[in-house]
């Protein structure tokens, strides 16, 4: 992988929850698939992704093997669920159990 393609957005392909791994794939690249890539581990919590969402990767700069699943990002298939200032999921579904507030 080239320098200028270290911060990519892909899609995951399959998930290894025990070792807080994804395998990412990337359409506009004729549908490559990454080794398993370590998830960020953001404020010591453990929220894996769905088969599917698209994700931040960012990859060192010597290949594609060395790399980092960084995590969702708001777009326009993807929006905010409210317009609170902060709102944390808790359960596993959308609306199981949240904290929110402005």
């Amino acid at each position: 992988m080239a320098n200028d393609k270290t911060i990519r957005i892909g899609k995951v392909s399959s998930i290894n929850k025990e070792a807080g791994m994804l395998r990412i794939t990337y359409p506009d690249m004729d549908d490559n698939t990454t080794a398993e890539i370590p998830f960020f581990n953001m404020n010591e919590e453990y929220k894996m992704p769905k088969i599917g969402d698209e994700l931040v990767v960012c990859h060192l700069s010597n290949g594609q093997t060395a790399a980092v699943a960084m995590g969702a990002y708001w777009n326009l298939k993807n929006r905010p669920i409210t317009d609170k200032y902060f709102r944390k999921e808790l359960g596993k579904d959308q609306d199981e159990a949240t904290i929110e507030y402005d």
